[in-house]
């Protein structure tokens, strides 16, 4: 099985960081942008004209496509552990399975053998019965 390198703290703590001044960012630039075109509608027209805008678009969709593609790839690799503790799971029971047919083979045969010595045993006294009984 793959060992799981877990973050430190400092790690955590930076990540976070970093993830709330993005959005901080992220959200101070809409509302300048929003302020931008309340005040000039043509900035929008220019944009799309100079290619800016489809441009902000396509690099923000790659950008989190590539965190999805990330956390595919860690969801992926946590189905394949469990499928490989799964069929390992599955390699015991059979195992266990096998273990209690065979027990149960060998109480069969013993019952088995005991009913054919108890049958023979009924027989002769069916018959010592019959020999000793008046005709």
């Amino acid at each position: 099985m793959a060992e799981e390198t877990k973050p430190g703290r400092l790690a955590i703590t930076l990540r976070w960081c970093l993830a709330g001044f993005s959005a901080g960012a992220g959200i101070r630039l809409a509302l300048a942008a929003i302020q931008t075109v309340e005040g000039r509608p043509q900035v929008v027209a220019q944009l799309l004209i100079s290619g800016l805008l489809p441009f902000a678009a396509l690099f923000i969709g790659a950008v989190v496509f590539g965190k999805r593609l990330d956390r595919f790839g860690l969801l992926q690799e946590r189905n394949v552990v469990a499928q490989e503790r799964l069929a390992e799971n599955l390699g015991m029971l059979a195992g266990k399975d096998d273990k209690r047919a065979q027990e149960q083979d060998i109480l069969l045969g013993f019952l088995a053998r005991n009913s054919v010595a108890t049958l023979k045993a009924i027989n002769e006294v069916r018959s010592e019965i019959r020999a000793g009984a008046p005709k």
